[in-house]
């Protein structure tokens, strides 16, 4: 018979009589980090939409100008909603105003409402990033539920026929050659 332990585990209990179990741990807790990352990176980042069309919504935009969606028929739309506390979304904006530089001369355009802030709080915190994307307010979240915001940030693809195509939740390199990637296929549906 073994003796002694290893002072791990609770209790007095001695290695020899949980061996097996922390073993079984270990070995789940391993199989698990191992899979896991190739489990995400064969997840889909696009994911189709298979609600309703989202109710329109009339905002406005930071100048006061209406907004309408209504107003990019012909062009695919990146509609980001974000808000100045979201630490990913600021990153996000930096990427997605690279993307537009890419996409220059092309029949796409992105708009970045913003979640419930004042307009004065945003424009505070644009000052700070250098990004060319027309930014809309919906200080009442009027829009977010009509597009079933539940997370930030959360972005979605609005195809050239004006119907909501894709969403995608978090994070995500939209300066990236699978945003664009989707972006152009989008684009050739014309």
């Amino acid at each position: 018979m073994r003796r002694g332990g290893c002072g791990l585990f609770p209790n007095g209990a001695r290695w020899y009589e949980n061996d097996r179990l922390l073993a079984t741990v270990i070995g789940l807790a391993w199989l698990v980090a191992a899979v896991r990352p190739a489990a995400a990176a064969e997840a889909p980042r696009f994911l189709p939409w298979t609600e309703p069309a989202p109710a329109t919504i009339r905002l406005t935009d930071l100048t006061g100008r209406p907004f309408s969606m209504e107003d990019y028929g012909g062009k695919v739309v990146l509609v980001s909603f974000w808000a100045t506390w979201c630490t990913f979304c600021r990153e996000q904006m930096l990427a997605m105003h690279h993307l537009k530089q890419r996409l220059g001369g092309q029949p796409f355009d992105i708009v970045a409402v913003n979640f419930g802030e004042s307009s004065r709080r945003v424009r505070e915190y644009l000052k700070d990033i250098p990004v060319d994307l027309r930014v809309v307010m919906d200080p009442d979240q009027e829009a977010a539920k009509a597009w079933r915001v539940r997370v930030l940030p959360v972005n979605y693809l609005v195809g050239v026929d004006r119907r909501l195509r894709y969403f995608v939740l978090g994070e995500f390199d939209w300066a990236g050659d699978e945003a664009l990637g989707m972006i152009r296929q989008l684009m050739s549906e014309r």
